[in-house]
């Protein structure tokens, strides 16, 4: 319904008979149906025919330009053209083709019901082994969670490394202030994070955080003080998950070498646990990246730490206050992510966070 673009020109009249403008329709049908919502362009030419006579949202028989503008062949054309390059502007196509921006229009958008959308930034350009590796692995972790059945995310856990800043700017949309029709707007400085700051390893299940372990001065992430690490999560696994070990933990961490090592291996068989497969350079498949780092983080923002004791503080007053319901929805996206990166076919599984403003 979103992206019927009949609904769409309905709503367009709509606004337009309430005497809103062009932009102010734009931004309401974009709040509402996101990428598929018309250019303002698109509602721009929408009101001019409607205030050269159209006095409904319904197309008008003749009107504009004839009905054979719209054939099988410029549909066809179109198609081709878009196909090549994904960039072309409707004005190139038009003047290819031979036929108005108001035909392109109806080809483009309630014809082959495409939309141009923005690029998105992703952490690297994929070959086709990775994205290969990608799919192979996405449908290997499918068929363990299907083996595994209805305690398959009970018996998980997952971990990695993040640094924390001891000041970090607010966002842009976090700034964002109520003010009235022709208030000035908010100004913000732009500002980078503080050159202080410390890791922590972070590890957690679908009932909250298990451990967060802060790197110590002088010392670096590597097999043997992973090793630490991992035997420090056991003890809070047995002291605070009952029955978890007995059942087999399950653990998903990335490739980093110092997680991968002999040494590293020999440690987790010796604890007892397993741990699961997970695809090289895919930050979006791990759910402490796609889903726990950026809202732990989030309420540190626009607030300076003096040193570990208040930063640690104020992240332990997070891990407080967050319900057990936050944990458990981040590790339940895994099968649909792993899914989508079938479908896909090994491409970047999207996630959107206020960071990307």
């Amino acid at each position: 319904m979103e992206s019927d673009r009949h609904g769409q020109r309905w709503a367009t009249w709509m606004l337009w008979k309430l005497s809103k403008n062009g932009a102010e329709i734009h931004r309401q049908l974009k709040q509402v149906c996101g990428d598929a919502a018309p250019s303002e362009r698109t509602v721009r030419n929408w009101i001019q025919q409607f205030s050269e006579g159209r006095d409904t949202a319904d197309r008008l028989e003749g009107a504009g330009r004839p009905s054979t503008a719209v054939s099988e062949e410029t549909i066809t054309r179109v198609e081709e053209l878009i196909t090549t390059d994904p960039r072309i502007s409707v004005r190139e196509i038009s003047s290819i083709v031979g036929i108005g921006h108001h035909a392109i229009d109806e080809i483009l958008h309630d014809i082959l019901h495409v939309n141009k959308v923005s690029a998105r930034w992703v952490p690297r350009c994929l070959t086709p082994d990775m994205k290969r590796e990608r799919v192979e692995t996405s449908r290997e972790l499918l068929r363990l969670a299907d083996e595994v059945g209805p305690d398959f995310l009970n018996r998980l856990v997952t971990g990695d490394e993040s640094w924390f800043h001891f000041y970090e700017p607010d966002s842009k949309r976090s700034s964002m202030e109520w003010r009235a029709p022709g208030e000035i707007p908010p100004q913000k400085v732009r500002s980078s994070p503080s050159a202080g700051k410390r890791m922590a390893s972070v590890f957690w299940d679908t009932e909250g955080i298990l451990l967060v372990k802060w790197l110590p001065q002088g010392r670096t992430i590597n097999s043997q003080y992973y090793c630490e690490v991992l035997t420090d999560l056991r003890e809070e696994v047995k002291k605070n998950r009952r029955g978890k070990l007995s059942r087999g933990v399950l653990l998903q961490q990335d490739n980093a070498r110092p997680h991968t090592s002999f040494e590293t291996q020999a440690t987790i068989r010796n604890l007892g646990f397993t741990v699961i497969p997970h695809p090289p350079y895919s930050p979006d498949l791990a759910p402490s990246d796609y889903w726990l780092f950026a809202a732990m983080k989030r309420p540190l923002r626009g607030r300076r730490y003096d040193n570990l004791q208040q930063l640690s503080s104020a992240v332990s007053k997070w891990v407080h206050d967050t319900p057990k319901e936050f944990f458990a929805s981040g590790l339940g996206k895994l099968r649909e992510r792993w899914t989508r990166c079938l479908q896909i076919r090994g491409e970047w599984v999207e996630t959107h966070t206020e960071d990307d403003d």
